[in-house]
């Protein structure tokens, strides 16, 4: 069933975090096509509702990234052409909030993540393009003393941690 305004995100059922545990062990095609139906009910269909959740909350303070439930879900196909590990499937699944009508490489967004370990939940910007590098960079080196000063306040050390 897809989400829609009127039915609210109520979490993931029992059978949804399962099936995220299990594609870690089980992460082959006949595993999965065995069980698709069960990542489109359990998994998908419910980050989607969440989609939506998040973006009544973003409306209030950053309506530039209201996303797309279908357009905002990752795939759950891994590209694996380069890679070593040849598992064909993403462990998690996540939903990026973008600005919009911005390509992801030109802005920062939003990123949420979701696996069997927990929930992620990212801000900043991902792989920019080197205009947007540069810019940031200049930009930092600028207001380095009030960024190291943002940086140290305890509140957001206390919810985010030390920056590494």
């Amino acid at each position: 069933m897809a989400p829609t305004a009127d039915r609210p995100f109520e979490g993931y059922p029992a059978k949804g975090i399962t099936w995220l545990r299990q594609i870690k062990t089980h992460n082959d095609r006949d595993w999965f096509l065995a069980r698709k139906d069960v990542f489109e009910e359990a998994v998908k269909a419910p980050t989607e509702a969440l989609v939506l959740a998040v973006n009544t909350r973003l409306e209030n303070f950053a309506p530039a990234y209201v996303a797309d439930p279908k357009k905002a879900l990752t795939r759950i196909y891994r590209d694996v052409r380069f890679s070593k590990d040849k598992s064909p499937y993403n462990t998690y699944i996540g939903a990026r909030f973008s600005h919009l009508g911005r390509p992801k490489e030109a802005s920062a967004g939003f990123w949420l993540q979701i696996s069997a370990q927990g929930l992620e939940l990212i801000g900043g910007s991902y792989q920019a393009a080197t205009p947007q590098l540069t810019k940031l960079r200049a930009r930092l080196a600028e207001e380095h003393v009030a960024f190291g000063r943002l940086l140290k306040r305890k509140p957001l050390r206390d919810a985010m941690g030390e920056l590494q």
